[in-house]
């Protein structure tokens, strides 16, 4: 009670000196004062200002015109039902279509017609599209009187081809004719059919096809060219397929078999990698695989079909040896080694260097693995039947000649020893089989 008197007597003493008086808000006051000023006149009953009272007249009045209007379109829907005495057929074709008398058809790959279930009994069938009015007889359907709204059922009766072209109803597509002309009459003629890997294979048409083409080799290639080569690199039955494709639809198709047999492999080698020629016989390895048939040839004029033959040359030569493997189909392989026995047991061999005697000269002879054979410049050899060796120095004058195996080159030179360096040899060679080497 103290704080309301207190209040209370705050409230008169304002009154009393500040009733007259008028006080302008700062700036900064100003906006928030005018702000909620305006709030507080929108929600008060002011008759003469846009408020919350006139907004409420408005949406009341908005919401009354509403319902007036639906009201007047439910019954405007209402009266323009068609006539339920009439009997009707729905379909969903784009075109009109007109049936012949007494029957139906309806191709099974174009859209189904449905009959309501109410309907008794019709002389001649009247057909309706989206895109057309009532295209009917000029009978009248008998129907009954009442009509009551039923399910509707689908009524499908396939039409052969032949009638509808004679009543002009429009086909899909030639689809059909087309794919079975192309079982009877090839699109298309391969160049083979049966073959070895890898098998190259020419597709040529019959006649003129107009279309787009898309061929499928069943080894996960294809081509769209008109007339395509294509190489089967493995072994296998290959399903060849054609389709001619119009703007939208497959116009002809056909398909073949390609069969492709396996290539063998045919490989060889010689037992010994350096065999003596011609004093030892030669032993041919096979490593071929997938044949059954092989046909050798030894280069000199000898040829023989064992699988694994044995050869004796009649002397030492470069000789091209040449298996030839043939498979259960035919198919064949081959492999050629030339020069085979380049690499023979026949040999001669010299040193880097070699450090002579500084004592004086030995005449060049040696006694192989002795310490003075080190003191010598010799070869390491074996099969040799003739042999020349000259030593050169860097300016070409003949310091050295050898024309036997078991004689080398001890440094010297007229009685002199030769100054460390380097110096040019050369040899030539003739082996017991006849082999040079130069």
């Amino acid at each position: 009670m103290v704080k309301k008197k207190k209040d209370s007597d705050l409230i008169d003493l304002f009154k009393d000196n500040l009733e007259n008086s008028e006080i302008t808000p700062s700036s900064s006051v100003l906006p928030t004062v005018i702000r909620k000023v305006k709030i507080k006149e929108f929600f008060s009953y002011i008759p003469s200002k846009f408020n919350v009272w006139y907004a409420a007249g408005i949406a009341a009045v908005a919401i009354t015109t509403g319902l007036i209007v639906s009201s007047i379109s439910k019954k405007s829907d209402k009266d323009a039902l068609p006539d339920q005495s009439v009997p009707y057929i729905e379909t969903t074709v784009e075109e009109s279509v007109v049936a012949p008398e007494e029957s139906v058809y309806v191709i099974d790959s174009l859209p189904i017609m449905t009959i309501p279930e109410n309907v008794s009994s019709i002389d001649k069938p009247i057909v309706t599209s989206q895109k057309s009015n009532i295209i009917s007889n000029e009978s009248t359907p008998k129907v009954k009187e009442e009509i009551v709204e039923q399910p509707t059922k689908v009524i499908s009766v396939p039409i052969e081809a032949k009638q509808m072209r004679s009543n002009n109803i429009p086909m899909v597509s030639d689809i059909r004719d087309n794919t079975l002309k192309s079982a009877k009459e090839p699109l298309f003629t391969p160049s083979v059919t049966i073959g070895c890997a890898p098998l190259k294979v020419s597709f040529k048409l019959n006649g003129n096809v107009d279309g787009s083409y898309k061929w499928t080799f069943g080894d996960g290639g294809f081509s769209f060219d008109k007339e395509p080569d294509w190489l089967f690199d493995e072994a296998g039955t290959f399903t060849v397929n054609l389709k001619v494709v119009d703007d939208v639809d497959v116009i002809a198709e056909y398909s073949t078999e390609i069969t492709v047999y396996p290539k063998p492999v045919a490989r060889f080698e010689s037992s010994n990698e350096n065999v003596l020629l011609p004093d030892e016989e030669v032993s041919f390895l096979n490593y071929s695989s997938g044949a059954v048939e092989y046909e050798w040839s030894f280069g000199d004029g000898t040829k023989s079909d064992v699988f694994e033959p044995i050869h004796k040359y009649d002397k030492y030569d470069e000789y091209d040896v040449r298996l030839i493997a043939v498979s259960e189909y035919g198919c064949v392989d081959s492999l050629e080694i030339s020069n085979m026995f380049a690499s023979s047991a026949y040999y001669i061999k010299f040193p880097n260097v070699f450090r002579p005697n500084p004592g004086g000269q030995s005449g060049g002879y040696y006694v192989e693995g002795s310490i003075e054979s080190n003191e010598v410049f010799h070869p390491v050899a074996y099969g040799v039947a003739s042999y020349q060796l000259r030593i050169y120095n860097r300016i070409g004058v003949l310091l050295f000649e050898s024309n036997s195996i078991d004689i080398g080159w001890d440094g010297y030179y007229r009685n002199r020893l030769c100054d460390p360096g380097v110096y040019v040899w050369k040899v030539r060679v003739t082996y017991l089989n006849g082999q040079q080497d130069i």
